[in-house]
């Protein structure tokens, strides 16, 4: 019923009330990764990304085994500078999604390769933001910086590419996301 009523209250924009409603059915069913999953997205959509990672670090055991959610709260973990977590999440959403080329995995790849070129392993993060690049022009069927679509992906790949020392590569990244 909480969560039926989070839908009808998301549907007239009252947010405030979605997050209340989702709360109720949480703590009646914790185990509910959807619910926890909603209420995080809330949470996010707020800007309250400290909220979200506290309700993830409490959830019960298992609740967010599932790569949907190890997508979710890898990104969250990224924002707010955990890069250990989001590398942790991205790399176990990684081996639970099934290498299909799906946005899920453009991602979870985008947030372990910028968590692991805040952690100064560039050349793995290279690699990684390349094949997720790869993967979103794959998936979408077009160049997704041409579209203004990953645009944090291209600007972390063209970063790699300078820490690495492979300026014309940076510059080409950085003239295809500022197009």
């Amino acid at each position: 019923i909480w969560g039926q009523s989070a839908q009808s209250a998301i549907g007239a924009g009252d947010l405030d009330a979605a997050r209340s409603d989702l709360g109720r059915a949480v703590a009646l069913s914790p185990y509910n990764a959807d619910a926890q999953r909603a209420l995080a997205r809330l949470h996010v959509a707020a800007g309250r990304d400290d909220e979200a990672w506290t309700r993830f670090e409490a959830l019960p055991p298992g609740t967010a085994d599932d790569a949907e959610s190890q997508v979710l709260f890898g990104a969250i973990a990224l924002r707010l500078d955990k890069f250990d977590d989001a590398a942790r999440l991205s790399r176990a959403a990684l081996e639970a999604l099934d290498g299909s080329e799906t946005l899920a995995e453009v991602e979870a790849r985008r947030v372990l390769g910028t968590a692991l070129l805040e952690q100064k392993q560039a050349a793995e993060a290279r690699t990684t933001l390349k094949h997720a690049l790869d993967e979103a022009q794959a998936a979408l069927g077009y160049d997704p910086l041409q579209r203004g679509q990953v645009l944090e992906l291209g600007l972390a790949l063209a970063d790699a590419n300078a820490v690495l020392q492979q300026i014309d590569p940076a510059l080409a990244l950085y003239d295809r996301v500022l197009d």
